[in-house]
Parts: C-alpha cells; sequence; structure tokens
C-alpha cells in the first residue's frame, strides 16, 4: 500500500525539477528509478501468484 500510494504521488507531480537559469522542466532520475523499482516489484509479485500454488501445494490459494 505505501509502494502504491508513492507511485501515485509521482505520477501527480512527475518528480520533476525546474532549471532556473533556463526555465525548462527536467525529469528526475530519481524517478525513473523509483518506476524501475515498482516495475520489478510488481513483476516479482505477479510471478508468485503463478508459481505459489505449484510451490505450495497443500496450501489452500481459492477465494470463495
Amino acid at each position: 500500500m505505501c509502494i502504491a500510494s508513492i507511485y501515485i504521488a509521482m505520477l501527480l507531480t512527475n518528480w520533476v525539477s525546474i532549471d532556473f537559469s533556463t526555465g525548462f522542466i527536467k525529469s528526475s532520475i530519481f524517478g525513473f528509478w523509483v518506476r524501475v523499482g515498482i516495475a520489478w516489484f510488481s513483476f516479482l509479485v505477479y510471478g508468485w501468484t503463478m508459481v505459489a500454488p505449484r510451490v505450495c501445494p497443500s496450501r489452500d490459494f481459492y477465494i470463495e
């Protein structure tokens, strides 16, 4: 939930910095790495949801 909140805040603000000498808005490298980290985290969680029923066969993963 915390990661989702950080991601939504980043999307809303775009975590940019303004170069006051030129007036251009440039993206932050930190924001880029947050997006990369969240993408990998999402991939791992999705992968685990696909693999977990086969790795732990005695556990009931079905929602009624």
